[in-house]
């Protein structure tokens, strides 16, 4: 009899155990924060999504850095503007994927919103998910 409670327990282990395992990988993390002017939640990004945002991220063709006074050396319009569109593909993916009331806004309807405010939202995102710090100090410390 000893041996069917034990394989009882275990059974019921294995139970709770995948229990918790659906709970914490269906599980999000939600913040309040204000998006021009409205309260909003955020979700903290899981690790594969930040991978995805970083890699997405590093296609971003890296625009020369320039001195004042120099010659010659001037960032043509068409190098700020692709740029600029990489920059905002990355801010889109990350708002997308963390904020559920702007996840299924078009590009267009992005184009429409304050680009200040739209980058700070994508900042707040990647901060919350840990990927940023703010004032030098790692988030939650």
């Amino acid at each position: 009899m000893p041996e069917t409670a034990q394989i009882n327990n275990t059974a019921i282990t294995e139970t709770v155990v995948k229990t918790l395992k659906e709970r914490l990988l269906s599980k999000k993390i939600t913040s309040s924060v204000t998006f021009m002017g409205e309260a909003i939640t955020i979700n903290k990004l899981s690790v594969g999504e930040i991978i995805s945002v970083q890699e997405s991220a590093s296609e971003i063709p890296q625009l020369p850095e320039i001195e004042a006074g120099k010659e010659g050396e001037i960032r043509t319009a068409d190098a700020n503007k692709e740029g600029l569109m990489q920059g905002l593909e990355t801010t889109r993916r990350v708002v997308r994927l963390g904020c559920p009331d702007l996840a299924s806004f078009t590009d267009a309807e992005f184009s429409s919103l304050p680009l200040d405010e739209l980058l700070k939202l994508g900042t707040d995102i990647m901060t919350f998910s840990g990927v940023l710090t703010t004032a030098g100090k790692t988030e939650g410390k």
